[in-house]
């Protein structure tokens, strides 16, 4: 008996409980229904939704509309993006740059009709450098093997050897004759000047690079450069799909001299032991004008007719891939080591 009296007085103060809790909930709303349009002066809430602080949505014809309101880009504008590309690319200034390409590529639209002709798909070749832009910020250990091959800007290409460290490029470069230099440092940006160069005969050198090579290449590009004082001219390469890579690195107008002409990626790779930093393997003389001009005085027969220093080919050794430029050969004196140089 005393059981069923102690489960009669737990139901019923189940139910007052929940009776309860059901009054104070009902409580709850009305406060809060009545407490949103106490002040009618700045109506609040879901009974008025024209008030609420929202940004409008965008349609897909907002933004048709929006384009086709943009003025067309010209091949006056187009060639002034290309020198401001080239520019920043040359400083190594590479989040401003995609900075500027972004803005760019909210300002203007393609050309359209007559005036397309000549002139690039700008979007496309801008959606194209940002990409090779994100891929020099981006490099790394884990993604330089596939990175490098993946650059379809070849100006972007150049400004990345220039600016990456030598970690990250000893293996890029498809000639191992090719000169290597460290990361150029932010403070000494201004002096690489970057530059397109004009190749001597491209179809004969894209013949000899397909001859000793195992793939078959379609596009050559060259830039010059200032590194560490030594003027250099970079050759890119371009596979079948428009995508280049590092070819060469040599030095142009006599430069590349002792120390530096060591610093091959074959002297590199020699130099180097399991335990070395390669970033650390080689240490730069900055090239000086005056010294360069007392040494051919002192030794002419150690530079031909150009200027170019003179060096012996095959101390290289017999595996090295074809270079990168006809060069002279002819005994070095001293201990002059080799060193790639363009024929003029």
């Amino acid at each position: 008996m005393n059981k069923s009296n102690n489960d009669s007085q737990k139901i019923v103060y189940a139910g007052v409980i929940f009776f309860a809790m059901l009054v104070i909930l009902a409580l709850i709303c009305i406060f809060f229904l009545f407490s949103g349009s106490g002040n009618n002066d700045n109506p609040v809430g879901l009974k008025n939704p024209e008030q609420l602080d929202a940004p409008p949505a965008v349609t897909a014809e907002d933004l048709a509309e929006e384009y086709q309101n943009r003025p067309e880009i010209t091949p006056e504008m187009q060639g002034t993006i290309d020198q401001t590309v080239l520019k920043l690319a040359s400083l190594g200034e590479f989040g401003q740059l995609d900075k500027y390409l972004a803005e760019q590529e909210a300002a203007y639209k393609n050309a359209e009709g007559d005036e397309s002709q000549g002139v690039e798909d700008w979007l496309v070749k801008s959606a194209m450098l940002r990409a090779d832009v994100a891929t020099t910020v981006n490099l790394n250990e884990a993604n330089a093997a596939i990175s490098w091959i993946s650059y379809t800007s070849p100006e972007i290409l150049a400004a990345a050897v220039a600016y990456t460290p030598i970690s990250l490029k000893a293996d890029a470069f498809m000639d191992y004759s090719s000169a290597m230099f460290p990361l150029i440092p932010s403070g000494n940006a201004s002096a690489v000047n970057l530059q397109p160069a004009e190749i001597e005969d491209p179809a004969e050198m894209l013949a000899e690079i397909n001859n000793g090579s195992s793939e078959k290449f379609y596009g050559l590009s060259a830039y010059d450069m200032t590194l560490f004082g030594y003027r250099c001219r970079f050759f890119a390469i371009a596979d079948e799909a428009g995508y280049y890579r590092p070819y060469s690195l040599v030095g142009i107008d006599g430069h590349l001299v002792e120390p530096v002409t060591k610093q091959t990626v074959m002297e590199i790779k020699r130099a180097l032991d399991p335990y070395s930093d390669l970033d650390s393997v080689i240490s730069i003389t900055p090239f000086h004008e005056d010294e360069y001009k007392a040494m051919m005085a002192e030794h002419p027969d150690w530079f031909d007719e150009n200027g170019a220093y003179i060096v012996d080919r095959n101390a290289i050794g017999d595996n090295t891939p074809t270079p990168a430029t006809p060069i002279e050969t002819a005994p070095a004196e001293g201990d002059a080591a080799p060193v790639e140089t363009p024929a003029a």
